[in-house]
């Protein structure tokens, strides 16, 4: 009676679980239990072939401290992702690190101050080297030939408005005076300075040159400008003088047209007994085997003898020899005068033969020049015997062509 009641309560328990179970291979056909009810929430019914394919973890993850990693051999050498190519470096790409294209050396080389250069392919290090830094403010990286040094004179490091850098003989600087570099450069202006700094000119010049030659720069008023008329190239032969033809200036040497010289400064004087030329009275150089006419006034002394002073016109050069024929006269004594002719290269006559007197001597003729050489003519004198010859200040001398 005890054991039918037992199968009977056992019967009946199954039965309020709703399961049902045959044999003993039997299987859960049907169950309202759920894994939270008893206590395994957060588990999922997931083999370990897939468990651990790319898990995610999330907070922070530890590990046993009983547990090590294997720290990279930067000596022996490592690998990231398999191996590399010797020089690699590691670049971002933009989504993940990967090995550079481009390789760079993987030693310094023997020599300091070498840097890394692009060969087109690869960084490799620089043949030249470099200044090293540290140096004196303003030094410039210049070349020697082979390497990059630093420069021995400095550079300014300011840079003040329209101020211009020079050498001052052992460094570059900036000028004291500024240049208008800034303004705009109108046309015709130049540099100017106005005592401080250069400046643009009011006035303008012209900037290029007249279709015709000989022009010259004339003020209008306002500007420089190319004169209207037309000036001649200086002759050579002495006394020429400038005309205005009514358009233009014209080189002319007119018969009219006398050119003057004069004893100037300090007095002329000689204690010689040979022709010599009075200082200021020798003219230009003429032409050869050319008429000229002569003129001259002297204002003479002599010193404290009687023996007399002698004059003279000379024409210098060679060849053929020189045609003299003039007129001299002055005072002899007091009171009296004499005149000679002159027909060559020497004096004639004898002139202030009272002791320490002075007086007039006047020379006028017409010499025709010498053939060849440089051809000139001139006033002389002489000191007869002893004592000085004296010819004064403001004496002068004219001479124009006669042919």
């Amino acid at each position: 009676m005890k054991k039918i009641i037992f199968l009977f309560i056992l019967v009946i328990t199954i039965k309020a679980s709703g399961q049902r179970v045959t044999g003993s291979n039997s299987v859960l056909l049907k169950s309202e239990v759920t894994a939270t009810q008893v206590g395994l929430g957060n588990v999922t019914n997931e083999s370990k072939a897939t468990m651990f394919s790319s898990p995610t973890f999330t907070g922070t993850v530890t590990y046993p401290s009983s547990q090590s990693f294997t720290t990279p051999s930067f000596t022996t050498g490592f690998t990231i992702g398999g191996a590399a190519a010797s020089g690699k470096f590691i670049v971002g790409n933009g989504t993940n690190f990967v090995a550079s294209t481009s390789t760079i050396p993987t030693s310094a080389g023997a020599t300091a101050l070498k840097w890394l250069r692009s060969d087109g392919t690869n960084y490799i290090l620089s043949t030249s080297t470099l200044a090293e830094g540290g140096v004196t403010s303003g030094k410039l990286l210049i070349s020697d030939g082979t390497n990059w040094i630093a420069s021995t004179p400095t550079h300014t490091t300011s840079a003040t408005l329209n101020k211009i850098i020079y050498g001052d003989g052992t460094n570059w600087v900036l000028s004291t005076p500024t240049v208008p570099l800034n303004a705009s450069p109108g046309a015709g202006k130049i540099l100017a300075g106005d005592g401080t700094n250069f400046v643009l000119s009011t006035p303008t010049f012209p900037y290029s040159a007249s279709a015709t030659s000989r022009k010259m720069i004339v003020s209008d008023g306002t500007n420089w400008v190319a004169s209207t008329e037309t000036w001649p190239v200086p002759s050579a032969t002495a006394g020429t003088h400038m005309v205005g033809d009514g358009t233009n200036w014209t080189a002319v040497n007119e018969r009219t047209n006398w050119t003057s010289f004069v004893v100037s400064g300090s007095d002329a004087t000689t204690t010689g007994q040979t022709l010599v030329d009075i200082t200021g009275l020798t003219s230009g150089t003429l032409t050869n085997s050319t008429k000229y006419e002569v003129e001259a006034w002297l204002d003479v002394s002599t010193s404290a003898v009687t023996t007399g002073t002698q004059y003279a016109i000379f024409a210098n050069g060679t060849g053929g020899a020189a045609v003299y024929n003039a007129l001299v006269q002055g005072t002899t004594t007091t009171n009296a005068i004499t005149q000679v002719t002159q027909s060559s290269a020497t004096q004639q006559g004898t002139f202030l033969t009272t002791s320490g007197t002075s007086g007039i001597i006047y020379l006028h003729g017409f010499i025709t020049t010498r053939g060849t050489g440089t051809a000139t003519i001139s006033i002389q004198h002489l000191k007869v015997t002893s004592g000085t010859s004296t010819v004064k200040v403001g004496s002068k001398m004219l001479i124009r062509l006669a042919n």
